[in-house]
């Protein structure tokens, strides 16, 4: 209705503007000039957030908001506020929650995880792997999948389920989603998937990452960890990036 007014009103002193979710390909409203609206260049999303987010921000943490956002410029203001410092300045923390009403984030949760747990055992391994670091490093994930026996055709069933993208980088569908997968894991599954990533990580490139992982796959108390947290804690502070935070299940298994 609206087009067949707007086509009529070309030689009339009448503005018309109005909007339309477009399915893919499909031009809704033929005949009237149209702008699409996409999310924002990397760039731009870039920029938004460096004006936005007060303190230090990890830059792969900053490239996986984006991706998971699709550059629209409320979700990568409602994610990055949704995350606190340490997780901003350098994703040691577990999975996110998004800021949704209560009620409706859990119904969402419970639906994710449930078709989390529906999928084939080495498509949930990847999945959890995937979720437990929060960089969404394609190269690590793919590293620490060889060493537990994990496969690309892990990733089919994922994909068809449109859960989880991986390019260069990894994509999760939507914050929800990774919190599930991480979620529908036995605290025994994480702890093996944070020690894959930690076998997984450069230990001369990325050292604090590597022991954030070991920490959050100890099973009690460990002094050669502590030691490295405290090693990997200052380095961090004399870079000026916030503190590493515990690790994503909530205990202090490194002191």
């Amino acid at each position: 209705m609206l087009g067949f007014v707007g086509r009529r009103l070309l030689a009339e002193p009448v503005g018309l503007v109005f909007a339309v979710r477009e399915a893919a390909g499909e031009q809704m409203v033929p005949g009237l000039p149209a702008l699409t609206v996409e999310g924002l260049t990397d760039n731009d999303a870039r920029a938004l957030l460096a004006a936005a987010v007060p303190g230090h921000l990890d830059e792969r943490v900053r490239d996986r908001i984006i991706a998971e956002t699709s550059g629209n410029p409320l979700g990568l203001l409602e994610l990055a506020r949704g995350m606190s410092e340490a997780e901003l300045a350098g994703g040691f923390a577990g999975p996110p929650q998004a800021s949704l009403p209560g009620h409706l984030q859990d119904q969402l949760q419970h639906h994710y995880v449930r078709r989390v747990r529906a999928l084939p055992e080495p498509t949930r391994q990847l999945l959890l792997l995937a979720a437990a670091d929060p960089t969404g490093d394609a190269t690590l994930l793919w590293r620490a999948a060889q060493t537990v026996g994990l496969g690309r055709d892990a990733a089919a069933a994922v994909g068809a389920e449109e859960l989880l993208k991986i390019g260069s980088q990894v994509r999760f569908r939507h914050p929800l989603v990774r919190s599930a997968a991480y979620t529908a894991g036995s605290p025994e599954d994480r702890r093996a998937a944070h020690l894959s990533l930690a076998t997984a990580t450069d230990a001369q490139t990325d050292p604090e990452r590597r022991v954030w992982h070991l920490a959050a796959a100890a099973t009690g108390p460990d002094e050669d960890v502590a030691t490295a947290l405290e090693q990997a804690a200052d380095k961090t502070q004399a870079r000026g990036v916030h503190h590493l935070a515990r690790p994503a299940d909530g205990t202090d298994q490194g002191k």
